[in-house]
């Protein structure tokens, strides 16, 4: 299954308000090498930017073009005009019947906008915040360890993870990626689109994979029960199961 992990970067955090001025996806999935597309757009209300937002984003230090929209290679860095209503018709082709994954709701609603704005539909399939599921699946993991914990014979190594990251009021995505070292020179830099793009991939890619973890507990009669392991041993648990089962 194909999934688009999307990033924007914005004048502000209103969508009635502020505009988009940079666009980045990654489709991901379904046997294909991942693609990666950036989109640089040139605000038509600047005036009314959060000065704040652009500070923090970087606004001022980027390149800009003298077009409404300009295709970034990734690669090569080269920028290619293109229509803003033939990209608002892309975007609609490319995520219909899709998942939207972005660290942050509030993207999704900005790029619905544009698109509405654009005689475009937005049609994906759902959207999914990965950083309230990532902090869901550290919470699992979390429950099921000291449920492990309670009933094992012994007690069992803690996990060497910063379980605090998955309980803040708002969730820190760079900060629930370091509990589950996810590592990787390209998610450094928040302020760059299709670094947090990469990051929301990164992140959801490893809270749905199997890190190495003590032995989770399985269910006997009406109690967890966790299994002893031998001195040295490890177990492979996967986050998604482990809430499943503690849930």
């Amino acid at each position: 299954m194909t999934l688009a992990f999307l990033a924007t970067s914005r004048t502000g955090s209103n969508p009635r308000l502020h505009e988009l001025y940079e666009i980045a996806l990654i489709e991901h999935g379904g046997g294909q090498p991942d693609r990666r597309s950036i989109w640089r757009l040139r605000p038509q209300r600047l005036p009314d930017a959060d000065p704040a937002e652009l500070a923090r984003s970087g606004y001022h230090q980027r390149k800009h073009y003298g077009h409404d929209v300009v295709y970034i290679d990734a690669d090569l860095q080269t920028a290619t005009p293109v229509d803003p209503y033939g990209l608002a018709a892309e975007l609609s082709a490319r995520l219909f019947e899709i998942p939207l994954m972005t660290l942050d709701l509030r993207e999704v609603s900005f790029l619905g906008r544009f698109l509405e704005a654009h005689r475009a539909l937005p049609a994906w399939s759902r959207t999914v915040d990965v950083t309230a599921g990532a902090a869901f699946y550290m919470q699992g993991l979390r429950a099921g360890w000291l449920a492990a914990a309670r009933h094992a014979d012994r007690m069992l190594p803690e996990p060497e993870l910063d379980f605090a990251a998955a309980y803040d009021p708002r969730p820190d995505p760079y900060r629930i990626a370091r509990a589950l070292h996810v590592t990787g020179e390209d998610i450094g830099d928040d302020s760059d689109a299709l670094t947090r793009a990469t990051l929301a991939m990164h992140l959801w890619t490893s809270a749905n994979a199997a890190p190495m973890m003590p032995p989770p507990a399985h269910e006997q009669g009406d109690r967890l029960v966790a299994p002893t392991p031998a001195a040295g041993d490890t177990a492979v648990l996967n986050l998604a199961e482990l809430a499943d089962l503690t849930s």
